[in-house]
Formats: C-alpha cells, sequence, structure tokens
C-alpha cells in the first residue's frame, strides 16, 4: 500500500539513499568509530596519573563505543534489506528507514563530543557518520508532499527530536559516571553528586520517548502520529525538568542548559497548531 503524501519518485529516491546510508553504516562506520576510539582511549589513558578523575572513563567510552557500533551495524542492515520494499513504494518502510538513519546520529553524538573535549584541535573521524547521516534523514523528511509550511515544521520538529535525544545521550554518561566517581559511595552528600540521581532515569525515559516519537510521527496512521506527538511532548517536558535544575545546582558547564532549552524548544514546537496540524493532520 502507497503512501499519498510520497510520490513513486520519492520512494525511490530514499530507497537509494537508504541503501548507500545503509552500507555506509554496516561497513564504514564501525571503522570509522573503532579509529574515534583508539585515539580517545589513548588519550584519556594518559591523562589519568595527572587526572584522577578520568580513572573510569575508558570504561565507559568502551562500553559506549562498542554499543553505538552495534546500533549502526544493525541499523545499516536494515536500510539495506528493506530497500526494495521502499524503492516499491510500501509505506510501513518510510517510518523504519528514517528511524535506522536517525539512530546512528543520535548515538553518533557520544563519539564526537568526548573526543572534541579531550582531543583538542583534532576533527573526530566518526563525525562523518553525524554529516552524512544528517543529510540522509533531512532527505528523507523534506521529500514527502507537503506545502512550505508543512516541510518548515517537519524539518523542525524532526530535526529537534534527534538533536535532543542526541544531546541527553551524553548527559546520561555523563551522569552513570559521575554517580560511580562519587567519592563519598554508597552516600551521595554533595548535591552536585545527588542531582544526577535525579537527572539520569529522567534523561534515559525522555530520550527513549523522543527516539521512538520519530518512526510515530513518521508514520500514515493518526492514531500512531497521535502517539508520537504525545511522546514528543512528554519527552520533552522530562528533558527540561530533568536538565534545567541540573544545570543550575552544579554551574560548571553549560550542556544541561541546552540540554533543557532543546527540550523545551521541541515541547513548543509540537504544540505550535500549524505544526500539529501539518505533522499529524486531520484524518486517517
Amino acid at each position: 500500500m502507497n503512501d499519498e503524501r510520497i510520490s513513486t519518485r520519492a520512494y525511490r529516491v530514499i530507497a537509494i539513499v537508504a541503501i548507500f546510508y545503509g552500507l555506509f553504516s554496516a561497513i564504514v562506520a564501525p571503522i570509522l568509530i573503532e579509529v574515534t576510539y583508539q585515539i580517545l582511549s589513548q588519550t584519556i589513558v594518559a591523562l589519568i596519573p595527572v587526572d584522577p578523575h578520568l580513572t573510569l572513563t575508558p570504561g565507559f567510552i568502551t562500553t559506549w563505543f562498542f554499543a553505538q557500533r552495534g546500533v549502526d551495524v544493525v541499523a545499516g542492515i536494515t536500510l539495506i534489506v528493506i530497500s526494495y520494499k521502499i524503492w516499491k513504494g510500501e509505506n510501513w518502510t518510510y517510518p523504519i528507514a528514517l528511524s535506522c538513519i536517525s539512530l546512528p546520529t543520535i548515538f553518533g553524538v557520544l563519539t564526537t563530543l568526548p573526543f572534541l573535549v579531550h582531543v583538542p584541535g583534532t576533527p573526530p573521524p566518526a563525525i562523518f557518520i553525524i554529516v552524512l547521516g544528517l543529510i540522509s534523514y533531512f532527505i528523507v523528511i523534506l521529500v514527502q508532499r507537503g506545502d512550505k509550511l508543512a516541510k518548515i515544521a517537519r524539518l523542525v520538529v524532526f530535526t529537534l527530536l534527534g538533536v535532543t535525544a542526541g544531546q541527553i545521550n551524553v548527559l546520561i554518561m555523563h551522569g552513570v559516571k559521575g554517580i560511580f566517581d562519587n567519592p563519598d559511595a554508597p552516600l551521595l552528600t554533595d548535591p552536585m553528586i545527588a542531582i544526577y540521581g535525579f537527572e539520569v532515569p529522567l534523561n534515559v525515559i525522555g530520550m527513549l520517548m523522543l527516539i521512538f516519537a520519530i518512526p510515530l510521527l513518521a508514520n500514515s496512521t493518526l492514531k500512531r502520529k497521535t502517539l508520537g506527538w504525545n511522546l514528543g511532548v512528554i519527552g520533552g517536558v522530562a528533558v527540561a525538568i530533568a536538565n534545567f535544575p541540573t544545570h543550575f545546582i552544579r554551574m560548571q558547564t553549560n550542556d544541561f542548559l541546552l540540554a533543557g532549552i532543546l527540550g523545551t524548544v521541541l515541547v513548543i514546537s509540537l504544540l505550535i497548531p500549524a505544526f500539529k496540524s501539518r505533522i499529524i493532520g486531520n484524518d486517517e
């Protein structure tokens, strides 16, 4: 069954994007992640003698990087497998394709930001995962039929869903590491450490909601799009509630402030009536 929002030509464009980015994610991305991991881990290990707070960092980076590699490979395989069905114009493939393109990009933030912090002046090899992912993501979003406002609404909302999820993905690892690195463990006597116990669970739940909201909002049925809209609003509120207090209690960097702002802007964009009507529609 074809989705009337997407032309036959558009489906074929999406199929080509799926094959290209699928091959990249399954074959090239793991290599880029490994190179980035090796440079970053060696740099951090060398810094541990002068900065003991980095002692647990290699273990956390190893876990997250290896998980990211698994996500990329599976997402790439999925895109390749469904590419023929996309070419044929089967509407169930659109939300899956968009989701599989978004995941390497969202989780890819975690392979680039720590590298930029600890290896300044050198671009992380894994940055290409995000760059090509964003290009592919925008093509798939904008290829749908719709007036100018509909395209703007999709671009703003779907971009905010992905960017917000990517930002809090980094903060989740930071918060978990902060709890384990607590010098007063198992007690949480320092408010700057204790706040992680509030921030991490909300950010995990919020991130999952935003990730699931992407394929649901990209669906062709009103019920699933409405569910995706609600997940986006709830997830955005959760992110704002988790990160604004964390920022003002810690007051060390602006990472949590940025996450709170992103969550707030996401909620506002979803609540704009013109955006909501363009994304969800009025009938099935």
